[in-house]
């Protein structure tokens, strides 16, 4: 069998009309022109617009209203027809050039979907479901039957060659997204490899793991936005479930060339770790002294736990001239206290957690690394970056203090299920659900403030499919913890999660709207990214954003609510 491979490129029909959407999504408001190269962007105070015209690629939002949740205050949306929503989306994609016309054997599949959110007061059982908005989603698919291949439709994976637009209240457009990446040339068909060679690849990749069962299909892959492709070409993409100390996992979906099968390259191994192992902590410069009235230098923080074990209060120690600017030490803090001070202060710190080549997850290590290098490059400290064998689970149980929760900002990526998410020993592999309960110092009790799980959980539920009562079922998480980020679903194995995640919380953005984009760019559609936050009389943890780009909320430790929003990819 012979499937064609396409020569394709990014147009540049959408930066021709990146004014008139301006005016569109930011009415009666300033906003600014930038150029980073083939990238541009139109600011204004409530969001952005994002084109890449060599890449491709799309990204346009009103974040002071997309992904903006009311926590116990929501109430029910006033939201337009599914119909006249998908009559909008499809006029606004292609006035303004998102959407090139679709030639030859290309296709789109349209459907409905919305952001949503369930809420459980002091109650838990008592829960609440809204849908926040309208979202039309456009996934691009291939017909090949005219090149002999029955009347096969295959989809796209990868991230590209799909299109959303949301509206909120009203019909207010919120925002859209997308990319394609138009044919340049005539295709050339290439033989397709053996699905028998292709599994014993699957087979080679994944040897180290007890694989109860697996199957694949074929598909093409289109490069999420922002992204670099220029031959859109089939794939295999396998899904499978393996078995870790009695848990039945997915995998997350695994992709191999279907014209060329190749093992991937192996990949720098770590050292061996030892277990007198001890977390990297950046010192303080030297010189550092911090000074009444003046900023504290970029990255560098304190500790609000343990400021209020001193009996401190925050407004005592600092003063607040913007919600982006630095910590500015309050003028009138005693000279004399200043060492004391200094005890309390650090550097922001992360770490993260990964199951690579050893799961049979080629993308794992630089999903994990380009997360730790953007933190890394705003002052951030690393504190451990631990992958495969090393990706111990008592890091994040047993001796949580040291590792997981001593940072402010954890990533893992590998595989879970809605109970849990697998690690290496020491501890049994598998960090359960039910191993956070009656730990009343587990995540958030000493630093931790926000975790990702970039797999196939654990955020599963009802609402969203299937996966029982997500706010019940991980509630003993959150010991101060203020979110909790995964998916719904079976998810793609990729390089660049943990990257575009801290670029745009870096940018401004929420955490939950970083995550959430970030999302919707790289995993293909029928999956659900959700986020899991809560609050009490004192405030709420859903518009958290990174430390030094906006409001943080409180450590939440005895919530009056819960709740988990979703959005879907």
């Amino acid at each position: 069998m012979k499937l064609p491979i396409f020569p394709v490129a990014s147009t540049v029909a959408p930066a021709e009309h990146i004014h008139d959407l301006g005016k569109l999504l930011f009415p009666r408001a300033d906003y600014e022109m930038l150029e980073r190269g083939t990238r541009i962007e139109l600011t204004s105070k409530s969001g952005s617009i994002e084109i890449d015209v060599a890449r491709g690629g799309v990204w346009a939002a009103d974040l002071s209203r997309l992904w903006r949740f009311a926590g116990v205050n929501s109430k029910k949306r006033e939201l337009i027809s599914a119909a006249d929503a998908e009559r909008s989306s499809y006029g606004l994609l292609t006035k303004y050039g998102v959407l090139p016309q679709l030639t030859g054997p290309f296709r789109l599949k349209t459907r409905t979907s919305g952001t949503t959110t369930v809420i459980a007061t002091k109650n838990m059982m008592d829960r609440q479901v809204f849908q926040e908005d309208i979202t039309i989603l456009m996934d691009v698919e291939i017909d090949v039957s005219e090149f002999g291949v029955g009347g096969k439709v295959l989809p796209l994976v990868g991230g590209g060659g799909r299109f959303g637009v949301a509206f909120g209240e009203g019909g207010r457009l919120l925002g859209l997204r997308g990319v394609w990446r138009p044919v340049t040339g005539e295709p050339e068909l290439q033989e397709v490899v053996e699905q028998t060679k292709a599994d014993q690849t699957f087979r080679a990749m994944t040897a180290s793991m007890k694989i109860a069962e697996f199957s694949s299909e074929l598909a093409y892959f289109a490069a999420p936005a922002f992204s670099e492709q220029n031959l859109l070409y089939p794939v295999y993409v396998y899904s499978a479930v393996a078995d870790f100390e009695g848990n039945r996992v997915p995998l997350r979906k695994i992709i191999i060339p279907a014209t060329e099968v190749t093992v991937p390259a192996s990949q720098p191994l770590q050292p061996t770790r030892t277990q007198n192992a001890r977390p990297f902590i950046r010192p303080l410069p030297a010189d550092f002294q911090p000074v009444p009235g003046r900023p504290l230098p970029p990255g560098i923080a304190i500790n609000r736990r343990l400021l209020r074990q001193a009996g401190l209060k925050f407004t005592d120690v600092f003063t607040i001239e913007s919600l982006n600017g630095p910590l500015i030490l309050n003028p009138n803090f005693p000279v004399i206290k200043l060492k004391e001070l200094g005890n309390l202060l650090g550097f922001y710190s992360a770490g993260t957690s990964w199951i690579g080549l050893s799961g049979g997850l080629a993308g794992s290590q630089n999903n994990a690394q380009g997360f730790v290098d953007e933190l890394a490059a705003a002052g951030w400290s690393i504190r451990f970056n631990w992958g495969d064998a090393n990706a111990w689970e008592s890091d994040w149980r047993e001796f949580n203090d040291e590792w997981v929760d001593a940072v402010d900002f954890v990533f893992y990526t590998g595989h879970a299920n809605s109970d849990g998410w697998v690690f290496a020993a020491p501890d049994d592999t598998f960090l359960h659900f039910t191993e956070t309960a009656g730990a009343p110092d587990l995540w958030g009790t000493k630093n931790l403030e926000w975790a990702v799980v970039a797999a196939c959980g654990p955020l599963q539920d009802d609402v969203v499919g299937s996966g029982g009562n997500v706010l019940e079922r991980w509630r003993n998480a959150f010991d101060g913890l203020h979110i909790l980020m995964g998916y719904g679903q079976v998810t793609f194995d990729n390089e660049e999660e943990g990257q575009r995640l801290a670029q745009y919380a870096k940018a401004g953005s929420t955490i939950i709207q970083s995550w959430f984009r970030t999302a919707q760019e790289i995993q293909p559609g029928e999956i659900w990214a959700g986020a899991y936050y809560l609050g009490d009389a004192t405030g709420s943890t859903e518009s958290d954003h990174l430390w030094g780009t906006g409001s943080v909320g409180p450590d939440v430790t005895n919530p009056t609510w819960r709740a988990c929003s979703w959005v879907p990819c």
